[in-house]
């Protein structure tokens, strides 16, 4: 068995601090006990068969990206088996786990103009790390080079779609062949049970992948009427949200490229338990000396996990106190994990939710100053 964050045989799978977090997720939290690979020879099988799969299908990589040393720790992570989201967050089999809309390929979240200009102005050459199998994509129009990508979620679906959409970076040559592959339903399917995503999760990741396929031929075709493409995002009517296949179709080869030196990674783990990235330290410390994003989604509506709350804070408190109590959420997350990180810059969209209420202030990028202070780029 592959590592498993926060898990021991015949334990409860969440702490009851961490279940006490999510009930206050403004509170002070404690960390997960280290990830432990249960069986090295399972691991040591699943590196073998990842390696023999990279050499038989590797072919020419981009002159500007310079050769790197493969995480081994990443791989595994990203080869573990996946959990349904009621075992992630300790509750009872049978909880309704309807916590808002699971994300894949098809975004609700978008970017105002500016803050796509000054995504592009970032220039990174490092790593993009983040949440979700959506616009995180969009992500990588701030890179020079994009070194890794390592997308990080606690559902299990998001998880699963990635890595097979990485495998077909790798099986079709363009991005038109990748869209095909995407658009047959029985192969997804049967690609989705095999990369182990609970059943459960099974025909409504089918179902999500389809309308992400359709709303992209339509954004595209000039004769569909109330859908455009502008920029990285799809018009709809009068709303937008970011399009993820459209910035993977622009970065397909760069895509393709990650998958093939094993640096394109998706892990199933709570992006914002601390444990995590204490143990991402101490296995991954290349990151925390580079100059990486850090894609935080829409991030109040991840760390308190209910639109509903967000509805009743906008009632209650109005616009300008929920836009600061999530920067403040979201400076908590970022001071708690990511102390030390001063190479990085910490960037998150505003939501389809954010949307509705009219909620237009640019998302802000955090990072950390010289003196190690957390502070907001405005």
């Amino acid at each position: 068995m592959l590592p498993s964050q926060g898990r021991e045989t015949g334990s409860t799978p969440v702490s009851r601090s961490r279940r006490e977090w999510y009930d206050n997720p403004m509170s002070e939290v404690s960390k997960t006990p280290s990830l432990e690979t249960k069986n090295p020879a399972d691991t040591e099988k699943r590196k073998f068969r990842w390696k023999n799969l990279l050499q038989k299908l590797s072919v020419g990589r981009k002159a500007e990206v310079e050769p790197t040393e493969t995480n081994e720790y990443l791989q595994i992570l990203g080869q573990k088996p996946l959990d349904s989201l009621d075992e992630m967050l300790g509750l009872p089999e049978d909880t309704n786990e309807d916590l808002g809309a699971t994300a894949v390929v098809w975004a609700n979240d978008y970017m105002d103009g500016e803050t796509e200009e000054r995504l592009r102005f970032l220039n990174i050459n490092g790593n993009s790390i983040g949440i979700g199998g959506a616009g995180i994509f969009v992500m990588l129009e701030a890179f020079k080079v994009c070194r890794s990508f390592t997308s990080i979620d606690i559902h299990p679906t998001p998880v699963a779609v990635g890595r097979i959409m990485s495998h077909l970076f790798l099986e079709q040559k363009q991005f038109e062949d990748f869209l095909v592959a995407l658009s047959n339903e029985n192969d997804v399917k049967e690609s989705l049970v095999s990369a182990g995503l609970p059943e459960k999760y099974i025909n409504s990741a089918v179902e999500i992948i389809k309308k992400a396929v359709q709303q992209y031929n339509d954004a595209r075709n000039p004769k569909a009427t109330g859908t455009a493409i502008e920029g990285l995002h799809v018009r709809l009517r009068d709303r937008k949200n970011l399009l993820p296949l459209e910035a993977i179709r622009i970065h397909y080869a760069q895509l393709k490229d990650l998958a093939q030196r094993g640096k394109l990674n998706f892990i199933q783990a709570d992006f914002f338990w601390p444990g995590f990235w204490t143990d991402m330290e101490r296995n991954v410390p290349e990151m925390k000396t580079a100059n990486n994003l850090i894609f935080l989604t829409n991030g109040l509506d991840h760390v308190v996990r209910s639109k509903a709350l967000l509805w009743n804070k906008w009632q209650s408190v109005g616009k300008d106190y929920l836009i600061k109590e999530q920067q403040k959420a979201l400076g908590t997350v970022i001071a708690d994990n990511f102390a030390g990180w001063d190479h990085s810059k910490f960037v998150f969209t505003l939501t389809s939710l954010d949307y509705e209420l009219k909620l237009v202030d640019k998302p802000p990028i955090f990072m950390f100053n010289e003196q190690g202070d957390l502070v907001v780029q405005s």
